[in-house]
Parts: structure tokens; sequence; C-alpha cells
């Protein structure tokens, strides 16, 4: 395509015209309209080939799973991380970044914490994580898991979205989560 629109001798406004009348319309509504032909010849390159450092990332991405860590909010960071690296290495905006914690958010999690999450409702990410804290944090207070089903599942269902309970580190500082 690129040799062609160069055969034809066209200016830049005519070239981008070209461009956009031989794309696909969802590659042409999936890229952002840009003013100049090369910069938008680019970005439908960069969606189809991806970079190789990004593809290892999203190898990493696959590869994680909650089980594997102590606490949510530890998975969560380690996820965090690698979707970093991928905006960086793919020059990735804001927005983008946020479709891929979005979209990687739920891939690791166990099968039984996917159940409760289904069951409960949650569809975001950052609703997720709260529920499962507030789960960690009902098994870390009682001291013991072998309380029964019904009393945990009871005191699941109390906790408040909204206001849930604060941790505390060593040093007595509130933690503050973002996800």
């Amino acid at each position: 395509m690129d040799t062609v629109v160069r055969e034809l001798k066209l200016n830049s406004s005519e070239k981008l015209e070209f461009l956009m009348a031989h794309i696909n319309e969802d590659i042409r509504v999936s890229v952002k309209e840009v003013d100049c032909y090369e910069k938008y010849f680019e970005k439908i390159l960069k969606k189809k080939y991806k970079s190789k450092f990004s593809e290892k990332y999203e190898n990493l991405l696959q590869r994680k799973k909650q089980i594997s860590y102590a606490s949510i909010s530890d998975y969560k960071n380690k996820i965090e991380e690698i979707i970093k690296r991928i905006a960086i290495t793919d020059k990735l905006s804001d927005v983008e970044g946020k479709k891929l914690k979005r979209k990687w958010g739920f891939k690791g999690l166990h099968v039984k914490t996917n159940l409760m999450l289904a069951k409960e409702g949650a569809k975001s990410v950052k609703i997720a994580i709260k529920l499962i804290e507030n789960v960690e944090l009902i098994f870390n207070t009682s001291g013991s898991i072998h309380k029964s089903h019904k009393s945990l599942n009871k005191e699941f269902r109390n906790f408040n979205l909204e206001h849930p309970p604060v941790k505390k580190n060593e040093n007595h500082k509130t933690k503050e989560n973002s996800f």
C-alpha cells in the first residue's frame, strides 16, 4: 500500500484520503484520526505488528497466576508492573494502559475466585480487588480458616465496598491501593 501511494505522487492530504479509502472500516475505527499520512500508516502497522518486547511481557502476563502469590495485592502489583512495561515498549497512552489492566485483571485469577466474583456481580477490576482484599482481611483477622462457612459468608456480605476496613502496616500508616 505504501509503495502504491508513493508511486502516485500525491500530496500528503491526498495520500491520507487514499489510505483511509482503502483501509477496512474496522481498522479505520480502531486507529485514531491523524492529520499526517505517515503517522496514520505507522499506527496501522503498530496495530498489526507488536514489538518483540511486548510479546515477551504478554507471555509473562499469561503465566502469572493468583495462586502463586500470598495476597491479591502482591498479584495486582506484579500485573501492574508488567503492564507498565508493555505500555512503555509499545508507547501506549494512559487510556490504552487502562484497557490493558481491565483485559488482564481477571485472566490469572483462581477459578473459585472468578466464580465468587461472578456470584457477587463484580464487573470492574477495582471492585474485584476490593472484594478479594476484604475476604483476605476476614481470614487474617479471624486467625483461622476453620471458621464455619456460613459465618464467613455472613461477614463477607456485611462488608461495605465504599468504606472497607483500613489495613495498617508496621508503622501504623494507612495503606492506599490503586488499580
